[in-house]
């Protein structure tokens, strides 16, 4: 067995502050757990995100991965995955066979995400099948396209997400039972070299604009009722009556143009996988280059390993979060504090030399390929913090239902005050 970083990899960390005393972080011990298994023509690779703090929490993580892994290698061995209609079936008796785990162990709750890479027959696309419930996501990292999310189904995309509700978990949610609310497989084909990776939510809503601060939620027209009335800001006018003169009338003066922009759920969840890709791209601080007037016919975005992805997605989840000692100010940066991972699978075929023993897919062969993808999975510590809301470089906008309000109002220059 061999460990290559540039084809599999994972990472975990606190984003929490430390304690000034003890120099521990809180929330600990870190409840998000990952796994991933590499073959000459396949990888399973698989993430969970305990619920809330504590041991349990980390407990049950441990139980799912464990679980599910072992069940999904147990029949990769034995050849019995030949087609995606299979392989489905074992990834959904992979998640009762992690939460009999969790409820043997006596763990808690936690979210699981699994997903199986394996090339397609008679052609040189890869499949990628997924399974998850709960906040944590699979995405796709291609040169060509960038970043895409796979489990969209697992969420409305439509819809402003409640980062609070991770939305199903395994473990004894009513005292024996899970909660599948979400529950959802996914597939989707991808290309030799692209990077598959699945986050936990303290990455993911990390990369949430709102969360991010740069952009605002925009807000219906319901909920201005109360500005109705008003007449258009930009008519708005103070009228002065002084000893020595008539009255006058001073407009007042125009809000900011610098505010921040308003976003829907689409556009939120659109910025968050632009924001995403840039980091995986580019890093923190991307190289200065020479801007190139004729059309480009290589791919848009360079090629990066599954190690430097899983460590600029936690960069960025890191970097973030960090907040400042002074408690009034906790609020107005950016950022979520939570527990945030990744793994990350390269797509391709391992050397053979190197790999004689390890079991394929049947049925499920190719021919060997040349063009590249990556699979990654991420906790929701991850992925959470691209979304643009939740990094507060947008804000979410409002549909025009809760604008009623404001539709009787005249121009904002057209408001007076008689004094």
């Amino acid at each position: 067995n061999q460990f290559d970083e540039k084809r599999a990899f994972g990472a975990s960390v606190s984003l929490y502050e430390k304690n000034p005393l003890t120099g521990v972080n809180a929330g600990e011990p870190v409840a998000d757990v990952w796994g991933v298994v590499g073959r000459s023509n396949n990888g399973v690779l698989a993430l969970a995100d305990g619920v809330n703090w504590g041991e349990g929490a980390r407990l049950a993580a441990r139980c799912a991965v464990r679980g599910a892994i072992d069940h999904m290698n147990e029949h990769i061995e034995t050849g019995n995955l030949g087609n995606t209609t299979e392989v489905f079936h074992e990834l959904l008796a992979s998640f009762h066979s992690a939460h009999s785990l969790i409820l043997q162990e006596g763990g808690m709750l936690t979210t699981l995400c699994v997903a199986v890479v394996a090339p397609a027959v008679h052609c040189d696309s890869w499949v990628l099948c997924v399974c998850n419930v709960g906040d944590s996501l699979c995405f796709v990292y291609n040169r060509n396209y960038g970043v895409r999310e796979v489990t969209m189904g697992s969420h409305d995309i439509d819809q402003m997400r409640d980062m609070r509700d991770a939305g199903g978990a395994l473990g004894p949610v009513d005292g024996r039972n899970p909660q599948l609310h979400n529950l959802t497989c996914s597939m989707t084909f991808v290309e030799e070299g692209d990077i598959v990776f699945i986050t936990s939510d303290g990455v993911s809503d990390n990369f949430d604009p709102v969360v991010g601060k740069f952009c605002v939620i925009k807000r219906a027209e319901a909920e201005n009722k109360e500005n109705s009335q008003l007449p258009p800001r930009d008519n708005r006018k103070l009228s002065v009556t002084t000893k020595d003169s008539p009255s006058r009338e001073y407009a007042r003066n125009r809000p900011c143009a610098a505010s921040l922009p308003c976003v829907d759920a689409a556009s939120r969840h659109e910025l968050m996988l632009v924001r995403m890709r840039d980091i995986i791209a580019n890093g923190l601080d991307p190289p200065k280059e020479v801007m190139r007037l004729s059309p480009r016919r290589e791919p848009l975005f360079p090629r990066v390993t599954a190690s430097l992805l899983s460590h600029r997605l936690i960069q960025f989840a890191t970097h973030l979060s960090q907040r400042k000692a002074v408690r009034e100010k906790i609020a107005d940066m950016p950022g979520k504090l939570d527990h945030a991972s990744v793994v990350a699978y390269t797509v391709g075929r391992r050397d053979s030399k190197r790999d004689v023993n390890s079991p394929v897919l049947n049925g499920i062969n190719g021919h060997h390929q040349t063009n590249c993808d990556i699979v990654f999975i991420t906790s929701d510590g991850v992925s959470d913090n691209f979304d643009p809301v939740v990094g507060k470089f947008c804000v979410i906008k409002r549909a025009e239902a809760e604008n009623k309000e404001n539709s009787q109002l005249p121009p904002r220059d057209n408001r007076k005050l008689s004094v």
